[in-house]
């Protein structure tokens, strides 16, 4: 198995992290321990224009480069739209219920309130756990008979989370492991460590981190990282 590569024309055969080939197992065990090889297959048997078109229906907006190495994350993103298409997975596929007329994605805005503690803006949901009771009726009674737009079949996002639910069970999320938490969530570098990533989600919190470099003079796992 070869991938071109778009700008040079050179061949390359992708391995996984280990230097190995590995790619006759489970989709689990592959993603689980992010096996390249199996990335790269699966890739190819969907199609380029079928995984770009699930990445939009994710909320992914930033330009995507449709080859071989799309497989192994090689378009860039944005960390907001990595933390909103995997809180789609958390919340079974769905956007979250906005009042008509307001768009049905994401807000960066929480809740704004004057100095008398009125809400002037307000964009949060019932089983928002910082929300007091008064609050949460509230939200229920503006929300009440608004359905949340579906960006992807329900079935699909419980799967996936049953996926990265095994990611922390059992791969290399050790420190999130021992914490006996009921989470779901997945690692990631790029060439070279230069970038690391963690994301997980639980019933209420989606969280991501990021170290690296920008600039790419030093691979992080050599060297301390920068944020």
């Amino acid at each position: 198995m070869a991938i071109i590569d778009p700008d040079t024309g050179e061949k390359w055969t992708p391995t996984n992290l280990d230097d190995t080939q590995q790619g006759n197992v489970s989709l689990e065990y592959a993603l689980v321990f992010s096996k390249n090889v199996p990335s790269v297959d699966l890739f190819r048997r969907l199609g380029a224009k079928n995984v770009v078109a699930w990445a939009r229906k994710l909320g992914f907006s930033t330009k995507i480069f449709a080859d071989d190495a799309l497989a192994l994350g090689a378009s860039c993103s944005r960390l907001d739209e990595m933390a909103r298409a995997f809180t789609l997975f958390a919340r079974n596929g769905a956007w979250w219920p906005r009042p008509a007329g307001k768009d049905k994605s994401w807000v960066y805005v929480r809740r704004i309130v004057d100095r008398n503690g009125n809400a002037v803006e307000d964009n949060t949901v019932a089983e928002d756990p910082r929300l007091d009771t008064a609050a949460r009726y509230d939200r229920v009674a503006v929300l009440s008979g608004v359905e949340p737009a579906q960006a992807i079949p329900t079935r699909a996002a419980f799967l996936t989370s049953h996926l990265l639910q095994r990611e922390v069970e059992y791969g290399f999320a050790n420190v999130l492991r021992a914490t006996e938490m009921k989470a779901a969530g997945k690692t990631g570098t790029s060439s070279a460590t230069h970038d690391t990533w963690f994301i997980a989600y639980t019933s209420k919190f989606t969280t991501l981190v990021w170290m690296g470099d920008d600039k790419k003079s030093a691979p992080s796992a050599s060297s301390t990282p920068r944020t």
